[in-house]
């Protein structure tokens, strides 16, 4: 990361001012430098917005000294029905409200990612912009709302960021409200990749105190997470490579810590999880191979470390509870020190020592359902009175009580090449095929994956079909808010890398295919600027899309269209619905996902394999593993 260095101050500094405004302006010059550091001075800085980190940016406090406060909450009911996908909307009572502000946009129906969280751009009368499109439609009649809840600190679809030596008051006496911890916390990172939370104290916040989501390899070390009424860590929706460590999650109103929806290979090393509401340790919901090591945990209101309850799809696979201390857990709740529940396989609870003090609710040390299909118990000390020391239901699979003669693969060093496939492109450790960083969506970055045999005039028309589709395309954006431009790349990515392919007529009809449908230009147009062939390619893969009745009959017309095309066609439509595919878990739009996934399975699957081999193959997996994602019960977080 860059050298260079600003300070954000009261007086004195380069960018002065006591609001979010100031430290944002740093970390924007920062970033505009290509990364660095903005060190905030001692301070109350009182936050009307969250502070957006940017890629290689670190904001850096001068410790307790530097102080976040989330600013009052301010609040007014719809006064129109807002659609998805827009950028703008009404309120009933817009003198509340001005512009800089983060809000939150939710109804009744609207749980989970279906929230929205943007800052106010502009205001028209009843009418205000927002920087990020609507996740949902929201309804009056739903109780359809905005207020200013927001993270304080947050970043989105970066890498390489840190938040360092500061505290974080999420002042909840002035903050009704709950924040929506699947969009927020008091530190919330999205599709981040290489993050470090480091000494930040977060307290007093109405939700979480720390929630990443969609992450990879995100370092939580040496913070406080007290008195907030969600939970202190909240490792989420897919996030892999999580190391949390030497963190103490203090009476807190939820999960000292809660891993969430496929949360895997991570590790909680050396943490305190004392006096929270519900459980010390919760864990489930397709969280596989994490590791709950040397953790103190104690006085939790309910079990000390839970495993949540799930089918063998959804169960907490292969996990290590080791070397714990464990004490006077179930305060509100009779249950056990530490719970294993679900279909899980391959949990070993190895070497922890649990007590139990005089005048304790009853509970058990370990108590393993019926559902649970393998367990090792071996080496624990229990220590107190126990209504049983290890507490095995009728039924249950096997419970072996010996060493166990090998290492799970746990936390993040045992994820192997591919376990972060499910993330979206600039996420992902390295790409799958080829190591070669995803960070970026550039023209250089395709050059980069070309042969040295590919020269100067192929590489030229290349050029001139990237630059027309980044025109063609701008201002657009994917479900999950990426620029548009993410995709045609990413579909040229593949057919290079997975299909060898290099000729530049395929490689631009890949980059084009889809600005017939979604710009003015026609096929005619990209065969008289390019050649006939990319203008033949590109008229093959574009779809009818309009609007009203004959829909199916358009769709069946498209897909014999694309089955009638060449070999070189096809592997450019099997790449694009394999690029879509990989992004379509972060699509909020439930019904898209299922439909996706059937069309998927029944229309392209098929001709994957009368295509490409090795493409055929990415796409059977996908839709072998995808099809959780949308069966019944889908739940997000």
């Amino acid at each position: 990361m860059s050298e260079r260095v600003v300070t954000v101050g009261p007086a004195g500094a380069d960018f002065c001012g006591e609001e979010n405004r100031a430290i944002q302006a740093a970390v924007e010059a920062v970033a505009r430098q290509g990364g660095g550091t903005v060190k905030v001075l001692p301070g109350t800085y009182l936050l009307h917005d969250s502070v957006h980190l940017r890629s290689r940016v670190r904001l850096v406090g001068s410790g307790a000294g530097t102080i976040l406060r989330k600013g009052p909450e301010a609040h007014s009911f719809l006064d129109a029905d807002l659609g998805y996908g827009h950028y703008d909307i009404s309120v009933a009572e817009p003198e509340r409200l001005a512009t800089g502000m983060g809000v939150t946009i939710r109804d009744n129906r609207a749980g989970g990612f279906y929230s929205t969280i943007a800052t106010l751009t502009w205001r028209d009368g009843s009418r205000f912009g927002i920087s990020e499109m609507l996740n949902h439609d929201y309804r009056r009649a739903g109780e359809g709302e905005v207020f200013t809840s927001f993270p304080p600190v947050s970043a989105r679809f970066a890498s390489d960021v840190a938040v360092r030596d500061l505290v974080i008051e999420g002042n909840r006496a002035e903050n009704p409200r709950f924040l929506n911890s699947c969009r927020g916390g008091g530190v919330f990172l999205l599709a981040v990749r290489d993050a470090v939370i480091a000494n930040v104290t977060v307290r007093d916040l109405n939700g979480d105190a720390i929630s990443f989501q969609q992450c990879r390899n995100v370092l939580i070390e040496d913070c406080l997470l007290q008195g907030n009424t969600g939970n202190g860590l909240h490792p989420g929706s897919g996030s892999v490579g999580a190391t949390m460590r030497r963190c103490r999650s203090v009476g807190n109103g939820q999960d000292g810590v809660f891993f969430c929806l496929r949360a895997t290979y991570s590790i909680c090393d050396s943490c305190a999880f004392i006096g929270n509401a519900r459980h010390g340790v919760s864990i489930g919901g397709r969280d596989t191979h994490n590791a709950i090591v040397g953790c103190a945990i104690e006085g939790n209101g309910s079990a000390g470390i839970a495993l949540r309850e799930g089918d063998e799809a959804m169960a907490a696979h292969a996990t290590l509870i080791a070397r714990n201390s464990l004490a006077d857990n179930c305060a509100d709740k009779d249950t056990a020190e530490i719970l294993l529940a679900g279909a899980a396989r391959d949990v070993q609870v190895v070497e922890n020592r649990i007590r139990r003090r005089p005048g304790s609710r009853p509970a058990c040390a370990v108590a393993v359902r019926e559902e649970v299909i393998g367990a090792r118990i071996f080496g624990n000390e229990c220590a107190g009175e126990f209504a049983e020391a290890i507490r095995i239901a009728p039924g249950s699979g096997t419970v072996l009580h010996s060493r166990p003669e090998r290492a799970l693969p746990v936390g993040p060093e045992a994820a192997p090449p591919g376990a972060d496939r499910h993330l979206a492109p600039g996420v992902r450790a390295e790409h799958p095929a080829s190591g070669v960083s995803d960070e970026t969506w550039t023209l250089e970055s395709l050059f980069a994956l070309l042969p040295a045999g590919v020269g100067g005039p192929a590489r030229a028309v290349i050029a001139r079909a990237y630059r027309l589709a980044e025109a063609c395309h701008r201002g657009q954006t994917r479900d999950e808010g990426t620029p548009y431009l993410s995709h045609p790349v990413g579909v040229c990515r593949r057919v290079i890398e997975g299909a060898g392919i290099h000729d530049p007529e395929v490689l631009t009809a890949a980059l084009l295919h889809d600005v017939v449908e979604d710009s003015p230009l026609l096929a005619e147009d990209l065969a008289a600027f390019f050649t006939p062939r990319v203008g033949r390619m590109v008229a093959a893969l574009t779809k009818d899309k309009t609007p009203g009745p004959g829909k199916p009959e358009r769709d069946r017309a498209y897909l014999e269209q694309v089955r009638a095309a060449d070999i070189p066609t096809r592997i450019l439509k099997v790449a694009d619905r394999l690029d879509n595919a990989s992004h379509l878990h972060l699509s909020p739009k439930r019904e898209k996902r299922r439909t996706y996934w059937e069309e998927t399975r029944d229309h392209y699957l098929p001709l994957a394999a009368d295509t490409h081999a090795g493409f055929h193959r990415e796409l059977k997996e996908w839709v072998e593993s995808f099809r959780w994602d949308v069966a019944p019960g889908d739940a997000r977080c």
